[in-house]
């Protein structure tokens, strides 16, 4: 059994690598920063016939698996809209590169509130989708 080694994917050239070794890749995020480049990775992963997957483990973090049950079981009513708010301390970032990241908290984990909110409207197409980001001191 070779050697299985964890890289934080983004790189076209990297995956591409990785496929020459492996059958299957499993991606931290940022997958890519580039939308083309993921279409095109995720294409490359269809000719070659193997799985590409993007790690999502917030989706089952107990907290977001229990409101998004809460909504599949209606305990909220009809929902129009989602608001999430996150007070995250990323005061471990300071002087590492992701310093020099703004909004790396968007940067860091709107991909999971996306994924979050779009299990909420699963046959929905939403209108709109805006995220912002501000410091706070502390």
């Amino acid at each position: 059994m070779r050697e299985f080694r964890a890289y934080p994917c983004g790189h076209y050239t990297l995956l591409r690598r990785f496929w020459r070794l492996f059958r299957q890749a499993l991606s931290q995020k940022p997958f890519v920063l580039d939308l083309d480049e993921g279409e095109r990775l995720a294409d490359l992963a269809d000719e070659r016939g193997v799985k590409l997957a993007i790690n999502q483990n917030a989706r089952w973090a107990p907290h977001f698996s229990y409101i998004r049950q809460a909504v599949r079981a209606g305990l909220l009513g009809q929902l129009t809209s989602a608001h999430l708010s996150v007070h995250w301390d990323h005061g471990w970032v300071v002087g590492t590169p992701f310093d020099d990241i703004q909004a790396v908290v968007l940067y860091d984990f709107a991909i999971h509130w996306f994924d979050l909110v779009a299990t909420f409207f699963r046959d929905k197409t939403p209108r709109r989708v805006y995220a912002s980001c501000a410091r706070a001191a502390g």
